[in-house]
C-alpha cells in the first residue's frame, strides 16, 4: 500500500468485533488514516466483543461510523 502511496483505508465485511478489528487496528497501527463503514459489516456479538472492539477503534485512532458520516 505505501508503494501505491495509500493514504486512507476503508474496512469492512464481517465480523466487526473479530476481523474487521483486527485488520482495522492493524492498518492505524501502519499509519493509514482508518475508517470502518458501520453500515458494512456485521458483528458476531459475543459477550463484550462488539463494546470492546469499538473502545479498542477509539484507542488506536480509528474512524467508525455509517458511510454518509465518514465521507
Amino acid at each position: 500500500l505505501k508503494s501505491l502511496k495509500i493514504k486512507r483505508v476503508f474496512v469492512v465485511g464481517l465480523a466487526l468485533d473479530f476481523c474487521v478489528q483486527y485488520t482495522a487496528i492493524d492498518s492505524a497501527n501502519l499509519g493509514y488514516e482508518t475508517y470502518v463503514i458501520e453500515n458494512a459489516t456485521l458483528p458476531v456479538n459475543i459477550g463484550n466483543s462488539v463494546k470492546d472492539a469499538l473502545n479498542n477503534f477509539k484507542v488506536h485512532k480509528v474512524n467508525f461510523g455509517k458511510l454518509d458520516e465518514l465521507l
